[in-house]
């Protein structure tokens, strides 16, 4: 019997964590948190704890003794801030948290490289990788250049982001993201794409492209879609990084060009999705890679997947 803890499991992704590993592990026991009891996952793991933020000055400390006194054997830390924090302390700090828990993450470059968005587009700017226009100096902003996309420069997600397509626009929104990036607004809203990217530690990657609707801010339908370039643009970005791990790049089309606007460094909301096609980017993540070297998303290549919300009632 091996314990697995998931964090954060009031959002979806961590759901959708939690899912997979009921359906395929079931030699695991799940332990989860979030900050407060009141969170629909607590009802889909076996022991619930409520956790600090991760900006508490005990969060680590918590985390040190949560890990030891349940025995746990995976971590699977899926809240952006917390993600940030294990990614700001060093190797050292990192390895007395864990003890002998294995934590599943992409690492800590890829976590502090893709968790700030500035930072982001001119690391692909450096590897000649197409992507929107970021606007540093709001002086030099033209009618011209509207529309404009202002959103938090730190984490991801659809929440504090806003199309501007004027400058009073552009002055209003600013007051609302403390931390900002302006950014290009480019593409239709019908020709995004995400991609859910696995590279293994032997170097080989595998990649799984959709074309998706937004639905409450995350993917509600997704079509697999073959795109050679984005493929070869994953791989490019994956390759710079060094990744061992799960990323999520998320593309528009600027020109009939793939262009990258955002990059997850984690597991992302369509986890469950491709995990339904045989892209099991989770259970790779944890060493367990039997269906690795089969994957082949051209096999699947149009087919549509979608989410659906369920309600249940809890026992008494």
């Amino acid at each position: 019997m091996k314990n697995i803890y998931v964090s954060s499991i009031g959002g979806d992704i961590a759901q959708s964590i939690i899912s997979i590993i009921s359906e395929t592990l079931e030699s695991f026991t799940i332990f989860g948190s979030d900050v407060n009891y009141n969170q629909p996952g607590c009802f889909l793991v076996n022991h619930f704890e409520v956790s600090p933020h991760a900006d508490d000055p005990n969060f680590f400390r918590w985390l040190t003794q949560f890990l030891r006194s349940n025995l746990i054997d995976y971590y699977l830390p899926i809240n952006e801030s917390e993600l940030r924090a294990l990614a700001t302390i060093s190797d050292n700090q990192l390895n007395k948290v864990l003890g002998s828990c294995s934590i599943i993450w992409s690492g800590r470059s890829a976590v502090g490289l893709f968790g700030d968005k500035y930072l982001t587009s001119k690391f692909l700017t450096e590897i000649g990788v197409k992507t929107p226009l970021v606007y540093e100096d709001l002086d030099e902003i033209q009618d011209s250049d509207f529309p404009l996309i202002v959103k938090p420069r730190f984490g991801s997600g659809s929440k504090s982001i806003f199309r501007c397509d004027s400058k009073r626009e552009l002055e209003g929104s600013l007051l609302f993201v403390p931390t900002p990036i302006i950014q290009k607004f480019i593409g239709e809203n019908d020709q995004e794409f995400t991609a859910g990217i696995f590279r293994h530690s032997s170097g080989e990657s595998k990649v799984v492209i959709f074309r998706r609707k937004l639905v409450g801010g995350a993917t509600g339908w997704a079509e697999v879609y073959q795109n050679i370039q984005m493929e070869n643009i994953c791989r490019n970005i994956v390759s710079a990084v060094n990744l061992s791990g799960s990323i999520n790049v998320q593309f528009r089309l600027d020109e009939g060009e793939p262009s990258v606007f955002e990059i997850n460094g984690r597991l992302s909301s369509t986890v469950y999705m491709r995990h339904l096609l045989g892209f099991e980017d989770l259970l790779w993540s944890m060493g367990q890679t039997e269906s690795f070297n089969s994957f082949n998303s051209k096999q699947y290549a149009g087919r549509v997947l979608y989410k659906i919300n369920q309600f249940r009632i809890s026992e008494p």
